[in-house]
């Protein structure tokens, strides 16, 4: 692992993204606009921001900062799959990816420094809609577990940006990204607890969502910051987070052996410059 080559790379990508400033203010607004509807629906249904069924399912009343934290929280889905998992591809039609490929650095490295510009990136945009929101919504949450809420977030993004790198060799193959990575987006906001508890999902769609990393680190997020959060029956927080570190590695050894094979297949059919 080369650091100089992974700090030039989120020295790049920062300054790229900082000159476009308006994508910073439509990340950061927008996504407080799509939740708002659903906090309008569900204080319709229910007549208020809490709901005696919803704590059956969750053990908390407060549906409302139950889904600020998950939709706020999905910005780093967004950025793995779009950021780092398109990565290569935009270099393509930027014009830059023969003169980053014939450099004398490592793949990984590069990808490596992609994903944690993403995850600044990602990380303001997730600052400023959580100030949003806070300014309008009264948001119950315990502030005494943001601090460990951080170190679970950064556990969750390391699988996130994992899969990402899986992304990339599969998007170095087939070129255009744009139907894949909207499918493979609204599959994971569909079965992870975004929007509701995993108690609510059908049982084969539970067992999906708890082999994505977000969907333990998102969980085990809540129960830091909402303690009444019931995770699921008989399961304590600690094994959520030892099969968050599991998944961690096991997409990281697999996004870089897909992308290695898929790369060293793109280069042997010649196709790896072409548009």
């Amino acid at each position: 692992m080369d650091f100089s080559t992974i700090r030039a790379i989120i020295y790049k990508n920062i300054i790229h993204m900082s000159r476009y400033k308006f994508d910073l203010l439509f990340w950061a607004i927008m996504p407080v606009m799509w939740v708002t509807p659903l906090i309008f629906q569900g204080i319709a249904f229910v007549g208020g921001t809490s709901s005696k069924y919803f704590a059956e399912l969750t053990g908390s009343e407060d549906f409302l900062s139950f889904l600020v934290i998950g939709t706020i929280l999905f910005m780093f889905v967004s950025s793995a799959v779009w950021g780092a998992g398109n990565a290569i591809r935009w270099e393509q039609e930027s014009g830059t990816l023969e003169v980053l490929w014939t450099t004398p650095t490592s793949r990984v490295d590069i990808l490596i420094g992609t994903s944690i510009s993403e995850t600044i990136w990602a990380s303001i945009n997730v600052l400023i809609q959580f100030t949003i929101i806070s300014l309008f919504l009264q948001i119950h949450i315990l502030w005494d577990g943001v601090i460990l809420s951080i170190g679970i977030l950064f556990l969750t993004n390391i699988g996130l940006y994992g899969f990402g790198v899986l992304m990339a060799g599969i998007i170095i193959v087939f070129k255009e990204p744009g139907t894949l990575t909207e499918m493979i987006e609204t599959g994971l906001h569909f079965v992870t607890p975004v929007r509701y508890s995993l108690q609510a999902l059908p049982g084969w769609v539970r067992v999906i969502s708890l082999v994505i990393p977000f969907t333990l680190g998102l969980s085990v997020i809540r129960k830091l910051i909402m303690p009444e959060i019931v995770l699921f029956p008989s399961v304590e927080p600690v094994i959520f987070i030892i099969g968050l570190i599991f998944l961690d590695i096991l997409l990281w050894m697999i996004g870089i052996l897909l992308f290695t094979k898929m790369e060293a297949y793109s280069r042997k059919q010649g196709s790896l410059g072409v548009y």
